[in-house]
């Protein structure tokens, strides 16, 4: 079995930050969260595990929001299923009932979206996760041409071909994250999205009705000129991923490509954005 790098953080206070401090490490590859009442634990291969970019995250530094006190334990083998049963829960959003393959079914819902919650980020119950679905439920997906960047598991590819969509691109950099969308879009038999390792740069000359970007507030004020790019006239841009207090900045650089504010959804400190070309 692989050998993993733990980082194990105690974190005050511990909301909104451990959650913050989550997403940025799953951004650097970290792959799998156990949360406790002082903070958290993550997960990291080895060989995917560069120290420097500990330094990147600024939470992870001495500041003046947070104390954030953390260390480093090498783990010869994980028993990866028992974690995943343990630490994961079925969640529902607005009757979308998102479960992994080991829950049972539940009757009278509206969706049911199968995730294997494995080495990506998106099983639906984090905050900004939960809020895409949510805003995803109120748009029209019907015969829309789709894409999910840093597609994650994949969840939102899959419940917008569930939605009606024509086709969904799923792009990810991290290449566990495209194999664990391919087996939850296997899982859930949605045949129309096709998952592709890359970033912004791999959407040369494709056009789209709605994208998705459930990201963080770097990648999405670096790569908004490319998604502009490949938006249909009229198309929209779903973002979510970054802290209420970023969402004016975001929508000031977004102006700038005449992407016009439909609507914002707040849950905790963080924000979802709907934007029209």
């Amino acid at each position: 079995m692989s050998v993993y790098i733990a980082i194990r953080c105690k974190v005050i206070p511990v909301n909104p930050f451990s959650e913050i401090l989550i997403a940025q490490l799953a951004d650097i590859g970290f792959e799998m969260f156990e949360e406790n009442d002082n903070g958290f634990d993550g997960y990291i291969r080895k060989e995917n595990f560069y120290k420097e970019q500990l330094n990147e995250i600024d939470y992870l530094q001495e500041n003046e929001l947070c104390s954030v006190s953390w260390q480093l334990e090498e783990i010869e083998s994980i028993n990866w299923n028992e974690e995943w049963e343990r630490n994961f829960t079925p969640v529902e959003v607005k009757g979308v009932y998102i479960r992994a393959p080991f829950h049972p079914e539940k009757k009278d819902i509206k969706m049911e979206i199968i995730i294997q919650p494995k080495m990506s980020f998106g099983t639906g119950h984090h905050a900004t996760t939960a809020m895409m679905i949510e805003q995803m439920l109120e748009m029209n997906f019907q015969k829309k041409e789709i894409l999910d960047m840093g597609c994650g598991s994949g969840i939102l590819s899959i419940a917008a071909s569930k939605m009606g969509a024509e086709n969904v691109t799923a792009i990810d950099n991290d290449p566990n994250c495209v194999l664990n969308s391919i087996e939850n879009i296997e899982t859930n038999k949605t045949k129309n999205i096709h998952v592709a390792e890359g970033d912004a740069n791999s959407l040369s000359g494709m056009k789209f009705d709605i994208i998705l970007a459930n990201i963080n507030r770097n990648i999405l004020l670096r790569d908004i000129e490319q998604y502009v790019k490949a938006m249909k006239q009229d198309a929209l841009l779903l973002v979510s991923g970054f802290l209420k207090e970023d969402e004016a900045v975001i929508t000031s650089s977004f102006s700038k490509f005449n992407l016009q504010k439909v609507k914002q959804l707040s849950k905790g400190d963080w924000s979802a954005v709907l934007y029209k070309r």
